[in-house]
């Protein structure tokens, strides 16, 4: 009921991100739900090493045969009230301060293509920890908690393809106002040599 995949650094990786590690990636099956450990080892002896982790779990959606993507909406745990910050898709860089209004003391956010004409939906602002993708018509579903991750990040294309990307991340693109530092920017985790950090979200089928 478990895999496990792991990787360690070559030449080439080392020459991009300057530290030794062991990424291990879990996951395992109970019952309806689904676990995904990111274990994040530093094998450094004596450097400190930052890091980010993300997840790119996308579902299909409509889940019904004879449903279609705007019978969908996703539930958040909490009330929420946020805005997005602007992004610039042809560098993956993201403005911070530059925000447009998003959620308004809502729970419900019903999907439409129309929402990701931009880009994908940055929630950087999130009180939930947990969101539910369900259909309005057959009250299928599922439900992501991403308690470890501070942000989640929604998207689909524009073309209709029949998919929703519900992705927990732990940080984000570079803002323009951070500097080309890893280690100093925001919400970076940072890991003392030769211990290990863990994350974790879960996926779990409804009815």
């Amino acid at each position: 009921n478990s895999v496990t995949f792991s990787i360690k650094p070559n030449a080439e990786m080392l020459d991009n991100y300057l530290y030794q590690f062991e990424l291990r990636v879990v996951y395992t099956l109970n019952g309806k739900s689904i676990r995904t450990e990111f274990q994040v080892t530093n094998l450094e002896i004596k450097k400190t090493m930052p890091y980010f982790i993300g997840a790119h779990p996308a579902f299909n959606c409509p889940l019904v045969e004879g449903e279609n993507y705007e019978d969908y909406y996703i539930e958040f745990s909490e009330v929420e009230s946020c805005s997005i910050p602007k992004s610039f898709p042809e560098t993956g860089l993201l403005d911070l301060q530059d925000r447009t209004p998003f959620l308004e003391n809502q729970k419900i956010l019903d999907l439409d293509y129309s929402l990701f004409s931009h880009d994908a939906i940055t929630l950087d602002q999130l009180k939930s920890r947990s969101v539910t993708l369900r259909s309005r018509k057959s009250g299928k579903g599922l439900r992501v908690d991403f308690d470890d991750f501070p942000n989640l990040i929604l998207w689909s294309t524009t073309n209709k393809s029949p998919f929703i990307a519900l992705e927990p991340w732990s940080g984000l693109s570079t803002s323009l106002e951070e500097g080309n530092f890893l280690e100093d920017k925001r919400q970076v985790t940072k890991i003392s040599p030769q211990e290990t950090s863990r994350k974790i979200y879960d996926i779990t089928i409804l009815n």
